[in-house]
């Protein structure tokens, strides 16, 4: 048997482990779907509800006025009785009677309706927090069944930076995944439960009332376009379909052009020499990857005003250099301290590392830091 191969037993034990995990991950993902589909359809009644509450104040205002109305035509029948046939005295006290019972109805009602959406309003938050317990238990077992599919066998893997530069690597994407899981659950899949309450809504208007359906019916088409752009948004931070149709130089002044267009505190600076030709697919990506990683942290920690990339092709060379004026960090970050922006640097130096480059980052208080990409181009496509 080879000195780094596990024995058949032992491989066996991990084998059935990582397959009981799975299972496990499997029945956690059921659950956390059947309460997700539990959660819309709390929203769905509770959006119900809520204008039924509405609707049941506007109609119990209307009937307080009316019964205040009758109760003065009462008093003042009663203060005028030979001025009143006992038909118009009946009459006004039946009025006055069977308004009050409608309101006391309504009343009731609209106390019966608000418990409800109190009760609803609180199973939504019991649920938002099942759900948050459920997805970080997610996470948790995606990261065990990651480090048991590492070859074990390999003595050397316990002392190896680049193994535990992996092993954070690993928790980065799986805390992507839950970003993004998050992203479209509370976007999208939010807004088209909500067009379907809407489009249920207005199917009743149209028996009723042609015009106020008309109206719903623009704001559905605007709330669309608002949710369509929102997961077009999505898609393109996956990978923008510009990347692979047109490349990456068309891709990053797109990107930059619309960055710089919004009302953003960062000014970005693009500078790109030499890059007329069009890079093998894997380089386009990885450095699309890594620009796209480095914005991420100047955004969101670097408190910097200006920030440039400039990419630089001589043959076969590739160098890509990200600056910013911000506030810089302690190197020991990638370990230690802002978790977010560590696991960000830890994915760029994974990506160069897939490509066979070299990285350099260096970053002083107060004056910025420089993130430095170099790598040789091999093969095609």
């Amino acid at each position: 048997m080879a000195a780094n191969k596990l024995p058949d037993t032992i491989e066996q034990v991990i084998e059935k482990t990582i397959e009981t995990i799975e299972s496990c991950k499997n029945d956690l993902l059921d659950i956390s779907l059947a309460t997700q589909q539990e959660s819309d359809e709390i929203r769905i009644k509770l959006m119900e509800i809520k204008q039924e509450v509405i609707d049941v104040i506007d109609e119990l205002d209307d009937l307080q006025k009316k019964e205040k109305l009758a109760r003065v035509r009462l008093l003042n029948v009663s203060k005028n009785l030979r001025d009143y046939t006992e038909e118009d005295i009946r009459d006004a006290y039946e009025k006055a009677n069977t308004l009050q019972v409608k309101v006391r109805l309504l009343k009731n009602k609209e106390k019966d309706l608000i418990a409800q959406r109190t009760a609803l309003e609180y199973q939504v938050v019991k649920n938002k927090d099942k759900l948050a317990k459920a997805e970080k238990a997610n996470m948790q077992i995606g990261i065990a069944l990651e480090y048991l599919k590492i070859d074990l066998g390999n003595e050397e893997k316990a002392d190896n930076p680049r193994e535990n530069l992996g092993a954070k690597v690993i928790i980065a994407q799986e805390k992507e995944r839950l970003r993004l899981a998050r992203e479209i659950h509370d976007g999208p899949a939010q807004a088209m439960a909500n067009i379907i309450i809407r489009a249920e809504y207005c199917e009743k208007l149209f028996d009723k009332n042609i015009a106020l359906a008309k109206q719903e019916l623009q704001k559905i088409k605007e709330q669309i376009r608002t949710d369509l752009k929102d997961i077009r948004k999505i898609i393109y931070n996956l990978r923008p379909m510009t990347l692979d149709d047109l490349g990456l130089v068309p891709t990053l002044t797109r990107m930059v052009e619309e960055l710089n267009g919004r009302q953003t505190n960062v000014k970005i600076n693009l500078d790109l020499v030499n890059l007329k030709d069009r890079l093998p697919s894997v380089y386009e990506v990885a450095i699309f990857r890594i620009i796209q990683e480095a914005l991420n942290n100047i955004f969101k920690h670097s408190e910097a005003v200006t920030a440039t990339i400039k990419i630089k092709r001589e043959r076969d060379l590739i160098t890509l250099e990200i600056t910013d004026d911000g506030k810089g960090f302690a190197y020991e970050q990638l370990t230690t301290g802002n978790e977010s922006e560590g696991f960000g640097l830890l994915g760029m130096i994974e990506r160069v590392d897939l490509i066979g480059g070299e990285i350099d980052i260096s970053s002083e208080e107060n004056i910025g830091t420089t993130i430095t990409v170099e790598f040789r181009i091999t093969g095609g496509k």
